[in-house]
């Protein structure tokens, strides 16, 4: 009699072939940390702004280059996703959109809605 191997089996991230609604949990949770770690930055800058005048074209001058817009256009959309996942959340736990084919529809709008958020920024910068 052979005894069945128990041993855990090692996953390869990048080849788990996720649901959408996993990726749409995943990418709110990386969406607060990011939105977290900004946090200090935003409030210097906005600080600064506010200080002076010559503060105020400091800043402004630091946000006419790339670097800086491509992070406001990162946070744009992790401030969206965030947004609208927490949404979707509420509503699952009020008991709406909890079955199996409106969680994906959900989890599916999220990720639109984000995507759609970020065009408008490319857009508008």
């Amino acid at each position: 009699m052979t005894i069945p191997n128990k041993r855990p089996v090692f996953f390869h991230l990048l080849q788990l072939q996720l649901p959408v609604t996993a990726l749409v949990s995943i990418a709110h949770r990386v969406s607060g940390i990011l939105l977290f770690l900004a946090l200090p930055a935003l409030i210097w800058l906005l600080d600064r702004s506010l200080s002076a005048a010559d503060g105020f074209a400091v800043v402004a001058h630091l946000l006419d280059g790339w670097p800086l817009r491509l992070a406001a256009l990162v946070l744009l959309w992790a401030l969206a996703h965030h947004l609208l996942a927490g949404l979707r959340l509420l509503l699952i736990d009020a008991e709406i959109g909890v079955e199996r084919q409106a969680a994906r529809r959900t989890a599916w709008a999220v990720g639109i809605g984000a995507l759609l958020a970020l065009a408008a920024g490319v857009l508008w910068l």
